[in-house]
């Protein structure tokens, strides 16, 4: 997607060369390991990591492109997942815990580059340099939902370029704080539990009893129009 000077991309997760292709197809030319293009720069939208078979390159142009300035980018809801299942929350586990599901939602990136590493260490430091939103003159940037109210809530866990303190990602990710629930809105949309007490597996197989929604579609009134990513099982929802 193109705006006014910016190309906002998004969700890479560890697919380098899908990058390069995209990259070069929208006039971007490689000099010296950058991606450089004569009138505009890129804004990426989070989610860099996890799934994808490269995720040390996908991370390097990436980050080369923001350190020279000729990108900007926002944290996706798998950098915070990323930083919390690394740090530890005092009480001899991790903020995100490692349990089966998050361990295979974070399997790629565990594979490719080495806890402990210097790569590791690298890749978490930038993370934490990462904004939860980007506010520019026309353009506003975050990686699932723009809500002001949640944003609010969110602004005692960030420092004054809108990027989480340690206190601040201990605190958003204890589940079911204020600060965890307007995280939850900001990096991976709004959800709603579905009715009649209905479920579905999702793409990893894990039971889902809550959907999320299409929150900018204002047309979108039934949970059958307005719910995302039940890969085909939103038909069977009622018109309630």
């Amino acid at each position: 997607m193109a705006t006014d000077g910016y190309d906002i991309i998004g969700d890479i997760h560890g697919h380098a060369d899908a990058l390069r292709r995209l990259l070069c197809a929208m006039g971007y030319d490689e000099r010296d390991g950058l991606f450089r293009h004569p009138e505009r720069r890129v804004i990426f939208v989070g989610d860099f990591v996890d799934r994808g078979p490269e995720q040390i390159a996908a991370l390097q142009i990436a980050k080369r492109m923001c350190d020279a300035g000729l990108a900007l980018a926002v944290m996706g809801n798998h950098e915070f997942n990323a930083l919390g299942w690394a740090a530890p929350d005092g009480n001899g586990s991790f903020l995100r815990p490692h349990t089966e599901k998050n361990a295979h939602q974070h399997k790629e990136f565990l594979r490719q580059i080495e806890e402990g590493s210097d790569a590791y260490a690298q890749a978490l430091e930038w993370f934490r340099t990462l904004p939860v939103w980007i506010d520019l003159p026309g353009l506003r940037v975050v990686h699932a939902c723009w809500s002001e109210s949640a944003q609010e809530k969110l602004s005692g866990c960030l420092d004054a370029a809108n990027r989480f303190t340690l206190e601040g990602l201990h605190e958003a990710s204890r589940r079911g704080s204020t600060a965890y629930n307007a995280a939850e809105v900001l990096l991976k949309g709004p959800e709603l539990p579905l009715p009649d007490g209905r479920s579905f597996f999702d793409k990893d197989g894990h039971e889902r009893r809550e959907v999320r929604i299409r929150w900018w579609d204002r047309k979108a009134l039934t949970f059958r129009d307005a719910a995302l990513g039940m890969d085909g099982e939103e038909a069977s929802l009622s018109y309630s």
